[in-house]
C-alpha cells in the first residue's frame, strides 16, 4: 500500500465505521472507489451526486452517507484540485 492510500485508508475507516453501513469495506475496494471517487468529479459530477455504492441518500443530509465520506477523503488525498 502506498504513503498515499493509507493516508486515505486512515482518513476514511473511522467515519466510514461511525457514519456508513460500510465500516467493513475492504482497503482495497475502498481506495479503488477513492479513485472513482475524482473520476466522477472529474467527468462532472457535482460533489454531492457522487455516488459510489448502493445506498440511499441521507433524508436530513441529502448526501450519500458512504459515498460523501469516500469522496470527502479522496479529494482530500487523491484529487485535491476538488477539495472544497
Amino acid at each position: 500500500m502506498s504513503a498515499e492510500d493509507a493516508e486515505f485508508i486512515e482518513g476514511a475507516r473511522p467515519q466510514l465505521e461511525r457514519y456508513s453501513d460500510y465500516g467493513d469495506l475492504p482497503d482495497a475496494e475502498a481506495i479503488e472507489l477513492g479513485h472513482e471517487a475524482c473520476d466522477q468529479l472529474e467527468d462532472g459530477v457535482a460533489r454531492d451526486d457522487v455516488k459510489l455504492l448502493e445506498e440511499s441518500r441521507d433524508a436530513e443530509s441529502g448526501v450519500y452517507p458512504s459515498s460523501n465520506v469516500l469522496r470527502a477523503w479522496a479529494t482530500e488525498v487523491y484529487c485535491p484540485e476538488f477539495s472544497s
